[in-house]
């Protein structure tokens, strides 16, 4: 009786995780929009040098080929350095993109570029619940006024962006077994 109770509990395991997909590895491509507002404070590092370090807060609007996905609430500290004679920047930061309960995806980018224009790599570090061990990459631009509204304020100074975009074009991803 107790060998047939294990085989029969062992057998509808089985099943339950091939009828949730957790069996099953799974990859794609996905597009997304993020809206963002961003908050930190500029302080000046050098004579041309300023730098800002805070925080962008967004939701992340992603779609596939097979239609529009759940939205995403992403964090993301942050750290921009500004070339306030030649308007040059570069960024990066580390986000956490949380889809509903313990389902998060963890992720990084860099980007460089000219003033309102950074282009770079975002890349997926990995992740928690049904993400777990996701990895992924996807080429990234953020528009921002932060640059034009930052090197005009004196160090330490308070910033707030009401409003940025970032757009992923092509997110290759995969997410193990």
């Amino acid at each position: 009786m107790m060998k047939l109770k294990r085989s029969f509990l062992a057998c509808l395991t089985t099943l339950l995780c091939l009828n949730s997909g957790l069996a099953a590895a799974e990859s794609g491509t996905l597009s997304a929009t993020i809206p963002w507002e961003g908050e930190g404070r500029v302080f000046r590092i050098g004579p041309d040098t300023m730098i800002f370090l805070g925080a962008l807060r967004g939701i992340v609007y992603a779609e596939t080929d097979q239609g529009v996905l759940n939205e995403g609430f992403m964090l993301c500290p942050v750290t921009q350095r500004i070339n306030t004679s030649t308007r040059a920047t570069s960024g990066v930061g580390q986000c956490e993109i949380a889809v509903d309960g313990d389902n998060v995806v963890y992720a990084e980018f860099v980007c460089e570029g000219a003033l309102g224009n950074c282009n770079g790599e975002f890349r997926v570090t990995g992740g928690g619940g049904r993400f777990a061990g996701a990895s992924g990459s996807s080429k990234m631009r953020v528009r921002s006024p932060l640059q034009v509204l930052a090197v005009d304020l004196a160090s330490g100074s308070e910033l707030r962006i009401a409003t940025g975009l970032a757009e992923l074009t092509e997110l290759k991803y995969r997410i193990p077994e």
